[in-house]
């Protein structure tokens, strides 16, 4: 995705107090201002809801076919009134765990509560959804590990071919897997390269997902000094 494309977002608030007006939507208000830092052409859309299943299911199946982007803040926790996740896990088409898996394992490295929530991403329709907590502080940690992929991710959820072809392209050629948040630690590394002490096993399978008229070879790369 370009930095000149405009993209919609919601940032949705799930919090009885906020909902009330007994409390400063903070967390609201910082993710909107990441958003803007990143994309200035970015759209967000506000909402606000308490931990009510019904009206948190009613914003989502509402909201995912307005915007590319669905961020919600609240209610991943242990407590009872936390309903945020087992309310809009069954809405998604598909799960993306490699992204929770991230937002997670990160954040354990700052603070071992960040095991007590249970963030989720996925996709419903077009539609790319995460759910984060209601802290600002975790807000601002899981966007510092998001925001570098978003892009990415929006042209895959949204079949922008070109752009995810261009940015293969650059990855498979040494370049920069993303513009220049990415550390070169995150950099694609293509397979199909020759490297020292890599050793290269092609194999066939069957790509369903994806473009392609009929298969696919995979790289799989094997460390030839541990055999793994």
């Amino acid at each position: 995705m370009s930095e000149e494309e405009s993209i919609k977002v919601l940032v949705l608030t799930i919090s009885d107090r906020c909902s009330r007006y007994e409390a400063p939507d903070k967390s609201g208000t910082l993710l909107q201002q990441l958003l803007l830092q990143w994309n200035v052409n970015t759209v967000v859309t506000r909402k606000c809801v308490p931990d009510e299943a019904s009206d948190i299911r009613e914003v989502i199946n509402e909201g995912y076919q307005l915007n590319q982007v669905i961020i919600t803040t609240g209610g991943t926790g242990l407590a009872n009134r936390d309903v945020t996740i087992s309310t809009i896990s069954p809405l998604l088409d598909k799960r993306a765990t490699g992204v929770s898996t991230a937002l997670i394992s990160q954040t354990l490295s700052n603070t071992p509560f960040a095991m007590l929530s249970n963030p989720i991403a996925g996709v419903k329709g077009q539609c790319f959804i995460v759910c984060m907590p209601g802290s600002s502080k975790a807000v601002k940690e899981y966007m510092d590990i998001l925001l570098p992929v978003l892009g990415h991710i929006i042209d895959l959820v949204s079949d922008r071919s070109s752009n995810i072809s261009s940015l293969h392209s650059k990855m498979q050629a040494g370049g920069p897997g993303h513009p220049s948040t990415l550390t070169s630690s995150t950099h694609h590394v293509c397979p199909h390269k020759k490297a020292s002490k890599l050793q290269v096993d092609l194999v066939t399978y069957p790509i369903n997902c994806c473009r392609f008229d009929d298969k696919q070879s995979i790289g799989l790369v094997k460390d030839t000094n541990t055999g793994i």
